[in-house]
C-alpha cells in the first residue's frame, strides 16, 4: 500500500451545492480523492449539500468540514436502509492518508462546524487495507489518531445510516463536544486488533455531550471499548 502513495495523482475540482460529479472518475482508482471531495465541500455553500456517487474511493489526505453542510451517497432514497444491510449501494470513503500528511489535523476525517449531516457513507480504515502503516501509526502518539476515522465537534450534527469499520486504532468516531445531535442507525464494527499492542480501537466515543440521541446503533467486535460516554448531560 505504501508504494501506490508515489502513484497518486491528486484531482481537485469542484461543483458547489449538489452531485460532486468531479469524484465520480476517481470510484475504485488509486488517486487521492481527498483534494477534490475537500475541493466540492470547500465551494458549497452553508447549508447545501455534497452529493457522492456509490462506489469506493481513496482518501489519502485529510479532510475538513468547517461549514453547516450535508455529505451523503447520491441517489440514497431517504426510506433506503443504513449502509450496513449493502455497502455496495453507498459511497465508501477509505481514509489511508499518506506518510507525509500528518501536518495539524488530529484525524483523518475533521468535522469543526454546527448543523453538519452524514448520511449513508461508509468510513474505512486500514487495519485490513494496509497494517504496516496501520503498526507505525498506532506506534507513535502523535499520530495514533491518524490511524482512527471520525472527529466531530458541533452542536445540531446528524449522522445516520452510516458505516465506521477497520480503523487501525484509537476510534472510530470520536465526538470531542456538542448540544442536540443524533447518531442514529449506524454500525461499528471492526475496528482495531485484539492481539496487537497499541492496536485497541473503540468504536464510538463521546465525550462532552447534551441532549445527544444515540439510538439504533449496532457495534460488533470493536477491540477497546465499544459505546463510551464521557461526559454527558
Amino acid at each position: 500500500m505504501l508504494g501506490i502513495f508515489n502513484r497518486y495523482r491528486d484531482v481537485a475540482s469542484a461543483q458547489a451545492n449538489g452531485p460532486c460529479d468531479a469524484i465520480a472518475s476517481l470510484a475504485g482508482d488509486v488517486r487521492n480523492a481527498g483534494p477534490t471531495l475537500q475541493a466540492c465541500l470547500d465551494a458549497t455553500p452553508s447549508g447545501g449539500t455534497v452529493e457522492i456517487p456509490p462506489g469506493h474511493y481513496l482518501v489519502a489526505t485529510p479532510v475538513r468540514i468547517l461549514r453547516p453542510v450535508t455529505l451523503q451517497t447520491q441517489g440514497l432514497d431517504a426510506s433506503a436502509p443504513p449502509c450496513f444491510a449493502n455497502e455496495a449501494r453507498c459511497a465508501l470513503l477509505h481514509l489511508a492518508i499518506a506518510p507525509s500528511q500528518v501536518g495539524g489535523a488530529i484525524m483523518p476525517f475533521d468535522i469543526v462546524s454546527n448543523a453538519v449531516r452524514l448520511d449513508g457513507i461508509v468510513f474505512r480504515g486500514t487495519r485490513l487495507s494496509d497494517p504496516k502503516l496501520s503498526e507505525t501509526r498506532c506506534a507513535s502518539d502523535k499520530e495514533r489518531p491518524m490511524a482512527g476515522g471520525v472527529r466531530i465537534n458541533g452542536d445540531h450534527v446528524s449522522i445516520t445510516r452510516s458505516v465506521f469499520r477497520d480503523m487501525a486504532c484509537y476510534t472510530a468516531l470520536e465526538y470531542g463536544s456538542g448540544t442536540d445531535t443524533v447518531i442514529r442507525h449506524n454500525a461499528f464494527t471492526g475496528n482495531g486488533t485484539h492481539n496487537a499492542n497499541l492496536r485497541w480501537a473503540d468504536g464510538l466515543t463521546i465525550h462532552n455531550a447534551r441532549r445527544f440521541e444515540v439510538y439504533g446503533n449496532r457495534f460488533r467486535d470493536n477491540t477497546d471499548v465499544q459505546l463510551i460516554f464521557g461526559s454527558c448531560i
